[in-house]
């Protein structure tokens, strides 16, 4: 998922390659690709510090925190939809579901992929909520909003 390296000992474009002094001093990489896609390669002082990080990314793959980049591509619209059939739920809690999602969710975070939905894109949307809806149906629609996505990590968990 993560790779950890020194540029001087790997890449022959780097300005210190080949440096073949075991502790030189030079900073060390995470090389590594967001849920979204984009590739990240942070620098760090000390390998401590790159293998902490590297960890990190690790730990959030197996607590499902982080969805691997070539999954979660489909736009959180196209999700919803399916979701929302899948549901085995009255007509009435389906109506509601349904004109939730294309009132005040779709329009926010429809366009996204499920993988490229951050925390600050949902702390965002809860704060609009909280402007015009009550704070115990912002609660009980996030429970939705909350149910919707987990099923999207264990649909990619899975592979299904």
């Amino acid at each position: 998922m993560a790779t950890v390296y020194q540029r001087c000992k790997s890449d022959k474009r780097n300005a210190n390659y080949p440096c073949t002094k075991p502790r030189c001093g030079h900073p060390w990489t995470v090389r590594y690709r967001e849920p979204a896609g984009a590739e990240r390669q942070p620098s760090f002082e000390k390998k401590s510090q790159a293998d902490a990080f590297a960890d990190r990314l690790q730990h959030d793959k197996y607590e499902g925190l982080y969805l691997d980049p070539k999954r979660g591509e489909v736009t959180l619209r196209a999700y919803a939809a399916e979701w929302l059939e899948r549901r085995v739920i009255s007509d009435s809690t389906y109506r509601n579901y349904e004109s939730f999602l294309r009132i005040h969710l779709l329009p926010r975070l429809g366009g996204k992929t499920i993988a490229g939905v951050e925390s600050k894109d949902v702390e965002a949307f809860v704060a609009a909520l909280g402007k015009n809806l009550a704070s115990s149906t912002v609660c009980d629609r996030m429970k939705m909003v909350t149910s919707l996505f987990q099923a999207a990590i264990k649909r990619e968990e899975t592979g299904g």
